[in-house]
């Protein structure tokens, strides 16, 4: 952009769901991180993270306590805006609370006159329409609103919020850059890895366990088959806990990646044939490696991120049915090759507007300085 030294240093604040060792948050705090040193290197982010020291050791970043009220105030008042994203912040399937504590972050910044911008959220589902009016009211004073998908622009919508205003791209993850193709290796074979192995990524959803039993069975017929099993946790140690309940549940030996960080994670997945994923990241950290991915829907956010690679989820946590799973995965083997050329076809045109947040961000600036 050549901004050639000229503009001021902005210190703007990164509020999320930071700092819980949830391996898609964490891919998206570096991708918007990463986009923002390229797009406006004179933006000097400040995260909101439940562990600020960690966060700030893992990014080379300043971050503060997101439940520590005086440090937000003050880190507040001294910044020159709020980035409001990535992920899915405004919902309230996780509980009440959420919405209130991010709407509560975005209205603080306006209180104080600092210029706000909603970065690639996917938005809802909010059950509670109460909440409508707050979200309108802090959205609508939004420098810059952007959705990961269509679906959220349209609950937007709903809750009369202008589609104008509105500029739906992709998850910023799409964009992120693994480690080496040689740190890799020495990793897979520490963890004795086989070359191209097939990747299982499976969370606990509400007190149903019958859709895991079915993934333990089709990952049998895997290992029979000859495939490499190896089980990916998203975020720890929950992840970790129903991984080891699909093993389990298991006959054959298959076994759990260890615990890495977002960039050596996209490596490690971006060696593998097949990604057959719950955990909404394991799937796009997929796509953005080039490796065709299967998805089980607990929630709208993986049907809707699926609609954007025109396909469909093979079953949710309430109907996967283990003949439909083991024949798409069949499917999906057998044209494999097909089926990276597709993916890695659609890349391109999402990687591009992956980028778009951090330019308009950017942008405003400039103009603004």
């Amino acid at each position: 952009m050549g901004f050639g030294g000229k503009l001021v240093v902005k210190r703007v604040l990164i509020s999320g769901y930071y700092g819980f060792d949830n391996a898609g948050d964490e891919a998206v705090l570096q991708s918007i991180i990463e986009a923002l040193k390229k797009e406006a290197p004179f933006i000097k982010p400040v995260v909101l993270s439940a562990n600020p020291e960690k966060t700030a050791k893992l990014y080379k970043v300043e971050a503060v306590h997101r439940f520590r009220l005086i440090d937000i105030w003050k880190s507040m008042r001294q910044a020159d805006g709020l980035i409001s994203g990535g992920g899915s912040l405004l919902q309230d399937a996780t509980g009440k609370l959420t919405i209130p504590y991010y709407m509560g972050i975005i209205q603080l910044a306006q209180l104080l006159g600092k210029p706000t911008f909603i970065y690639a959220q996917g938005i809802g589902p909010v059950h509670r329409k109460g909440f409508y009016p707050v979200i309108r009211s802090g959205f609508n004073k939004a420098k810059y609103i952007s959705t990961r998908d269509r679906e959220s622009a349209k609950l937007l919508q709903e809750m009369k919020i202008s589609a104008d205003k509105i500029d739906v791209v992709v998850d910023p993850v799409l964009n992120l850059s693994p480690i080496t193709k040689q740190k890799v290796q020495k990793i897979l074979q520490k963890e004795k890895i086989a070359a191209s192995p097939v990747l299982i990524s499976v969370r606990f959803w509400k007190n149903n366990t019958k859709y895991l039993d079915i993934i333990a069975q089709v990952a049998d017929e895997l290992v029979k088959a000859g495939e490499q099993v190896v089980f990916v946790p998203m975020h720890e140690p929950v992840d970790r806990e129903a991984s080891q309940y699909v093993l389990s549940k298991m006959a054959q030996e298959a076994q759990i990646l260890n615990e890495y960080d977002v960039r050596t994670l996209m490596g490690i997945i971006g060696e593998s044939k097949l990604m057959i994923g719950m955990r909404l990241h394991a799937l796009i950290i997929a796509t953005a490696m080039g490796i065709p991915s299967i998805g089980i829907s607990y929630d709208p956010k993986i049907d809707q991120f699926l609609a954007q690679l025109n396909q469909t989820p093979v079953g949710t946590t309430d109907d996967l049915d283990f003949k439909t799973l083991l024949d798409q995965v069949k499917y999906v083997l057998a044209h494999i090759e097909d089926n990276r050329q597709e993916v890695e076809k659609r890349l391109p045109a999402l990687k591009e507007l992956a980028w778009r947040p951090a330019k308009m961000i950017a942008q405003f600036y400039t103009k603004n300085n």
